[in-house]
């Protein structure tokens, strides 16, 4: 389905979140505001990164701030790691001559020492890295690389990812690997969310693991379990509008989710149809 393939860097392919806070948490030491916690900063922190810290840190300056910004780097024992399946992913686009790209604001020298000791850099034909705007910049990009909207798209974890795909006309698809949440990813309308469908269903009709931790008769069963204690009660006179009511019980929740999101997933299931 794609041709091209533009990457977001921090939470897309890597890990870097506890990096990242270190960095934040030192920067806003320097200015007298309190550090925060993952789960504060994940629910706060927003690209692009001028505009986030011009509302929390109104009187830095930000060539300062971003100096803090590179000796936290710099000098914090937190490591970054590969994500899982990103590298897998890279090698299934190289093998079918898929362009890839990256469009990242971490800094190009950081990004360059992280990329090269991870022995990613040979995945991508290109590396645009330290951008502060990507709705701007993903113009440039597009052009200067011959790119054409309808066989791109960007790939990445934050909601000003979503928006600078849109804002070029490319398809966005939101990974659930990083800094923003499905709630936070749901609300710019990525084209393709990846997972959470398919992680619903698998929770949704899990049966095995129910039913051995829900043994006692008196514990709340999900409903896969309840629906088989009703249909073993009723092995000497089914009662076949009872069990049917049950399975659609069963079913509606799902059915209902798939109303819902219906375009995100039959979307996300023909990305693997990529072209050479």
């Amino acid at each position: 389905m794609f041709k091209n393939l533009i990457f977001d860097w921090s939470g897309t392919l890597v890990d870097d979140l506890a990096l990242t806070l270190d960095a934040s948490n030192y920067v806003f030491s320097q200015y007298g505001k309190p550090c925060m916690n993952r789960d504060e900063f994940r629910a706060e922190f927003q690209l692009p990164y001028p505009d986030y810290y011009a509302r929390v840190l109104p009187q830095a300056d930000l060539n300062e701030l971003e100096d803090h910004f590179r000796y936290a780097f710099r000098v914090s024992t937190a490591t970054v790691e590969v994500l899982p399946h990103a590298r897998e992913f890279l090698e299934f686009c190289r093998a079918r001559g898929v362009r890839c790209f990256i469009l990242t604001s971490v800094d190009a020298k950081e990004f360059d020492i992280q990329c090269r000791e991870l022995g990613m850099m040979e995945y991508f034909e290109a590396i645009h890295a330290g951008i502060r705007h990507k709705d701007t910049h993903i113009h440039t990009l597009l052009g200067q690389h011959g790119l054409h909207a309808h066989e791109t798209a960007f790939i990445g974890d934050m909601q000003h990812d979503v928006e600078t795909a849109h804002h070029a006309g490319i398809t966005s698809i939101a990974v659930l690997t990083g800094y923003n949440d499905a709630a936070q990813l749901s609300r710019v309308k990525p084209d393709i969310i990846t997972i959470i469908l398919f992680n619903f269903l698998s929770f949704w009709n899990e049966y095995i693991i129910s039913m051995t931790l829900m043994s006692s008769t008196s514990a709340p069963r999900t409903l896969p379990v309840g629906l088989l204690n009703l249909m073993q009660a009723q092995q000497s006179a089914a009662q076949y509008g009872t069990m049917y009511a049950g399975l659609v019980l069963v079913m509606l929740p799902t059915l209902i989710l798939y109303i819902c999101v219906q375009k995100q997933l039959t979307q996300g299931m023909t990305v693997g149809g990529l072209k050479g």
